[in-house]
């Protein structure tokens, strides 16, 4: 079977996940095409064609409005242009996305008409950020489902589509594990450079921070247990959700400052394994 895998995410969690599955699928007996944008960090590592013909986006948070929907548009009709001139049949999205669907989806439902299987990983069936208006916003989910013919979930949910998609089949899926660069340095060698005690229970929120992992319970259960310390590595999701100083001057109401490391950045992959190796418990607080 030939696959289209569209993946615009050269760097971080998604990439990381869809270069994993690629490879996977090339183990099945897939023969896997990775459309993606330039600088995909796994390139070197790919058993799957790596075809870089995509615009690298930065997300709506950090790239201007007319850039971010310029970047969106451009890479959509890449995608649909490449199925056709290659003849895809099959095409697998890397992740789900609604962001200004309504001005592109119909490109792909079109395609989609004439036999083309779309289907996509979704990640966060949960979509809570809104950009623009409430139902702008409900208009853009329905369009980015309209499309799809198969949904491929982590857990048993029903997906919020917008609208009933009755062409949508939801498969449930295992997550595999991700396999990131060793730590770098010594357990005691981290605790020290993050000034962290070295007998102390480490707790590590990883990722991006947003509201749904509710960092705020996390700072109050922490004036409960006295023995905790935590450690925050991950920069914002988006500039709607709660900040990174609001759960920083919480820390300091709560009196638990003292016990939190603020790492407000995105973490390169050499760092991921220091953090790990540092910390006792990993925190899935959603």
């Amino acid at each position: 079977m030939r696959l289209l895998y569209y993946s615009p995410d050269p760097v971080g969690g998604l990439a990381d996940y869809a270069h994993a599955q690629a490879n996977a699928l090339v183990e099945q007996g897939a023969q896997v095409t990775m459309l993606c944008s330039s600088g995909y960090t796994a390139r070197e590592r790919a058993n799957y064609q790596v075809v870089e013909r995509l615009t690298r986006s930065r997300g709506p948070k950090r790239m201007r409005a007319a850039e971010f929907i310029r970047v969106v548009l451009s890479n959509v009709s890449t995608l649909e242009n490449y199925i056709r001139k290659e003849n895809f049949s099959r095409v697998l999205f890397g992740s789900y996305s609604e962001y200004l669907a309504p001005l592109w989806s119909g490109k792909l439902r079109r395609l989609a008409a004439k036999g083309v299987v779309v289907g996509s990983i979704i990640h966060d069936p949960v979509r809570d950020f809104v950009l623009g208006p409430k139902w702008w916003h409900n208009w853009s989910i329905a369009c980015g489902y309209s499309f799809l013919r198969e949904a491929f979930v982590h857990e048993a949910v029903k997906l919020d589509t917008g609208r009933p998609m009755p062409q949508l089949r939801t498969t449930v899926i295992p997550h595999g594990t991700y396999a990131f660069t060793a730590a770098s340095e010594t357990r005691e060698e981290i605790r020290r450079r993050l000034q962290l005690p070295e007998n102390a229970r480490v707790v590590l929120s990883f990722g991006h921070i947003r509201d749904g992992k509710n960092l705020d319970l996390v700072l109050h259960a922490m004036k409960q247990v006295g023995d905790i310390h935590l450690v925050v590595a991950g920069r914002p999701q988006s500039s709607r959700q709660k900040q990174p100083h609001f759960y920083q001057r919480l820390a300091t109401d709560l009196g638990v400052a003292d016990r939190c490391r603020w790492i407000i950045n995105f973490i390169p992959e050499g760092e991921v394994g220091n953090l790990f190796v540092a910390s006792d418990i990993v925190l899935l607080a959603y």
